[in-house]
């Protein structure tokens, strides 16, 4: 699939780059590709994940996935719905019935040494400054940036080649940021 996407390259209405095991793109059209065994990040530049207009504000919470009302949970966090579909989507692919919702602005990093989540899918977009920095297999460092929308995949992911390679930047301001972890 990866080889189909790369001849088709240059017809296609947004940009594109495979490196190694992560993918960074324009365009949400590309999230299936993280559900490829040898993909264990995708990176989307410039993506929004709140309605237009939003301020988010610092909370923490759990969202039970089976409930009824679970758009309408997930609306409380200023979600878009195109967000929210990609959200559903793929818990409804991992089987997830629970993920956990973050808004914060940490004030020292949260993950200052590279590492793999253990839990199968990181989701993590910082608003005010870099994102993590992920490692490709072969070792070379990514930095993703302010407003990435940053898919990691952990140690639960079923998958051969395991999960993505992180740290928190070193920012040295209290970044913004939301992360949202699938849980089961």
């Amino acid at each position: 699939m990866i080889e189909q996407i790369q001849e088709l390259k240059g017809a296609l209405p947004f940009s594109y780059e495979h490196k190694e095991n992560i993918i960074l793109a324009s365009s949400t059209v590309v999230i299936d590709l993280l559900f490829l065994d040898e993909i264990n990040g995708l990176v989307i530049s410039n993506a929004s994940v709140f309605e237009e207009g939003f301020t988010p504000e610092r909370t923490q919470s759990f969202c039970d996935l089976e409930e009824d009302n679970t758009y309408v949970n997930l609306k409380e966090f200023g979600l878009s719905d195109s967000f929210i579909d990609i959200l559903l989507s793929m818990a409804r692919e991992l089987a997830t019935t629970l993920i956990g919702i973050q808004i914060t602005s940490p004030t020292k990093e949260m993950c200052p040494s590279f590492h793999v989540d253990k839990l199968p899918l990181r989701i993590v977009q910082c608003f005010n400054s870099d994102g993590p920095t992920l490692k490709s297999n072969s070792g070379n460092e990514i930095i993703t940036k302010k407003n990435d929308l940053i898919f990691m995949k952990g140690d639960m992911w079923k998958s051969q080649h395991g999960g993505v390679i992180h740290k928190s930047p070193d920012t040295g301001v209290p970044r913004e940021l939301i992360r949202i972890d699938f849980l089961n």
